[in-house]
């Protein structure tokens, strides 16, 4: 597994004890790792939350790739504040390289969007940001607006609407 560098399992209905292994397991320097659901997996299959802790066991495994991954897509995960402070960490050690990131339907609320947003400004390379469908408040709305506003994404999803 140590040359691996790109592990697409989208549409997964791994859970967080099966995402805690796989972190275990994930080699140092990879450049795109797409575990995300699609929001029809999350509700016809009752496809369950990883939670928090699975979350922040995947963020310090990919500390390692920081500076090489460049798409991460962890939709419809559930793993809220917990899991996005973790990621936003992992990712302030580099993120250089990030070009796409998706976090749509994780119950991310106002801590975890606060913590998204201090790193966006990092993650130079960032093409494409993917946030629907979080928990944050109205109040918050205003701080992804100006946020994602500031940066060329090729689309910006803010709530439930994808902005051009």
């Amino acid at each position: 597994m140590q040359h691996l560098h790109t592990l697409d399992l989208p549409g997964n209905t791994m859970t967080g004890v099966g995402l805690t292994a796989l972190a275990a397991v994930l080699p140092p320097r990879m450049q795109s790792l797409s575990l995300g659901r699609s929001d029809r997996q999350s509700t016809h299959y009752n496809v369950g939350k990883i939670g928090p802790d699975a979350c922040v066991a995947l963020a310090h495994a990919l500390r390692p790739s920081a500076s090489t991954l460049r798409n991460l897509w962890l939709s419809g995960m559930g793993f809220g504040d917990a899991g996005a402070i973790a990621l936003a960490d992992m990712l302030s050690t580099g993120g250089e390289a990030m070009t796409i990131l998706t976090l749509d339907r994780n119950d991310i609320g106002n801590d975890g969007t606060a913590a998204i947003l201090a790193v966006l400004p990092k993650l130079e390379g960032l093409r494409s940001f993917g946030y629907s469908d979080n928990d944050y408040s109205d109040m918050m709305e205003a701080d992804v607006l100006a946020a994602t506003s500031q940066r060329p994404y090729n689309a910006k999803f803010i709530g439930s609407a994808c902005l051009p």
